[in-house]
């Protein structure tokens, strides 16, 4: 059992944003690595680039299998299956550098199944298998579906791993802003499918399929594209996490039979959280305070 991510200690992480709305997260420190993830692929066999980002919905210690969201143009071209690509998610082992905040290791665990909406909506679900990996002790900590829409004038911050062309990076970022806008369908689907909303925060390539998260932690939505206005300030668009109900996935059931579920019987059922569990965020003066608990 990988002790640095599941301790049941009570631990307080604070992301500072009093010099900027944008900051690196400790990934360690924060004990949010299993949780928020890169998406990694591997084309034939050789060559690797970062996709996206994904957080974690649902786990068990009793189940290999691990439910992550993403956005959809994030893993797409996965459905059908394309030869010679080959999907995982990074998760970061026990094992530190030297400066006891990062990890040494990263482990590609393989992402088995993908569920994804047919229209409208930049949402996704991924089935991950961690029983073929050194990660197999490893419970990711879930985040919790909000069980209401995003709300104008809201404060939320934005989860994920930007890239660069040049280099992959293992680097967490939290991006904070406020929705500006609730898109109803079609409007402005130039830019993103629907239903979506609108922040002030800055989302950069890679971030695309991070979690959007209120107030008191809960995922309202996913990292869905960035852009910025005319004079230069940042334009974040997130989809509604809502739209993953009209989904279904192909998983093991507890007698080991792999079948269909449809997400909210899931939910129903308390595989996955909602309005409640084991991490919470507060508001600081100049930051955010993330609590484990």
């Amino acid at each position: 059992m990988d002790e640095a991510f599941n301790d049941e200690a009570s631990v307080g992480y604070v992301f500072d944003f009093r010099n900027s709305d944008v900051v690196v997260v400790d990934v360690m420190g924060a004990k949010i690595g299993p949780t928020v993830v890169p998406v990694l692929y591997r084309h034939d066999g050789t060559r690797t680039s970062i996709e996206g980002s994904a957080f974690c919905i649902a786990s068990s210690p009793d189940s290999p299998q691990a439910l992550y969201v993403t956005a959809r143009h994030v893993v797409e071209q996965l459905v059908p299956p394309r030869l010679g690509v080959e999907p995982f998610v990074l998760i970061p082992g026990n094992e530190l550098h030297v400066d006891g905040a990062t990890p040494r290791y990263l482990h590609a665990v393989p992402i088995k199944h993908v569920t994804m909406a047919e229209t409208y909506c930049d949402v996704a679900v991924l089935i991950v298998d961690r029983s073929d990996s050194p990660t197999e002790g490893i419970v990711p900590k879930t985040l919790r579906l909000s069980s209401s829409e995003p709300a104008v004038g809201e404060h939320c911050m934005a989860l994920g791993y930007p890239q660069n062309v040049d280099e992959l990076l293992y680097i967490l970022q939290a991006s904070r802003g406020r929705i500006e806008e609730v898109h109803p369908r079609q409007r402005d689907s130039s830019l993103v499918d629907f239903p979506s909303f609108r922040t002030t925060g800055t989302y950069l390539p890679s971030m695309s399929g991070g979690p959007i998260v209120a107030d008191d932690m809960d995922v309202i939505g996913v990292v869905s594209t960035g852009t910025d206005t005319a004079d230069g300030q940042p334009l974040g668009y997130g989809a509604c996490v809502a739209s993953i109900l009209e989904l279904t996935v192909n998983m093991l059931d507890g007698n080991g039979v792999r079948r269909d579920f449809r997400i909210p019987d899931l939910l129903r059922e308390g595989y996955i959280k909602r309005g409640d569990g084991d991490l919470e965020m507060t508001r600081t003066p100049g930051g955010v305070e993330l609590r484990w608990l």
